[in-house]
């Protein structure tokens, strides 16, 4: 079986897959992904775990781990930011860096951590903006991340940029 067939399996399929022997940590690593996606993250987390037992090198599975928290958190916040979700969101976030710190995406996402846990329309820590930063940094591209720079200055007052930031996003996708 191609692996490109691999990649649009549902989970019946990459379950029958690795009971009979096939343990590639990708087949539990899109699983996890299937089973994020429908809710169900007690097994999405198991398969996660289990991917990164059998490969602690791959940060994308690191950073579908924080994804799976936050999906939880999102359903059932917690009410501060010491929580033991928010906690182990940055650890995996932190981790996914760590192996690869030339994703934009994860400094995205992590930026975006930060900034849920802070009074909205109020205060912006300053790592927020550095992690977003970093993220328009790696991919000049990312219309999303300007945004959401554009959002931190703006709450923090910094209009000159906030304008910069959202100039820059309208230029990469003027609609």
């Amino acid at each position: 079986m191609k692996s490109d067939n691999i990649k649009n399996l549902s989970i019946d399929e990459l379950t029958k897959l690795i009971k009979n022997g096939n343990t590639n940590p990708d087949n539990y690593y899109r699983r996890a992904i299937a089973y994020k996606d429908k809710g169900m993250f007690d097994s999405a987390t198991a398969d996660i775990d289990h991917a990164i037992i059998l490969n602690p090198k791959n940060a994308e599975y690191f950073f579908l781990k924080a994804l799976i928290v936050r999906s939880q958190w999102i359903i059932n916040p917690s009410s501060t930011f010491d929580s033991d979700s928010t906690k182990l969101q940055f650890k995996n976030f932190d981790k996914a860096i760590e192996l690869n710190p030339n994703v934009a995406k994860y400094y995205l996402y992590r930026g975006i951590i930060r900034d849920d846990f802070l009074i909205p329309g109020v205060v912006v820590d300053g790592r927020t903006i550095d992690d977003l930063v970093k993220a328009v940094n790696i991919n000049p591209k990312y219309r999303y991340a300007w945004i959401k720079l554009g959002d931190c200055y703006s709450t923090d007052g910094d209009y000159r940029w906030a304008i910069k930031a959202y100039t820059q996003a309208i230029e990469i996708e003027p609609e």
